[in-house]
């Protein structure tokens, strides 16, 4: 299922559609589900450790969010969040 998911979210090609990913998936891991979060942080990773757009302009938002995921009581989620950082920063 994760690679389904990869592979529709990194069809995606133009500004608004990645906006719509990365909000929709940043509202999820703010949820009280610990599986959800996981799973929203992992897709975030794969995100942008693959995704050739520029985005850049949703830089803040993002880590801003991934930040708020170091106080995560799933160890999943912190490890998921700070590869998300890195693939962001790098």
């Amino acid at each position: 299922e994760l690679s389904n998911c990869q592979a529709v979210i990194l069809s995606v090609e133009d500004e608004v559609g990645q906006r719509i990913i990365i909000e929709d998936l940043l509202e999820a891991t703010r949820g009280a589900d610990a599986g959800l979060r996981q799973a929203s942080v992992t897709i975030l990773n794969g995100y942008f450790s693959r995704t050739r757009l520029d985005y850049s302009a949703h830089t803040r938002m993002l880590l801003s969010g991934l930040m708020r995921l170091m106080n995560d009581s799933n160890p999943e989620v912190l490890s998921q969040s700070w590869d998300t950082i890195n693939s962001i920063t790098k």
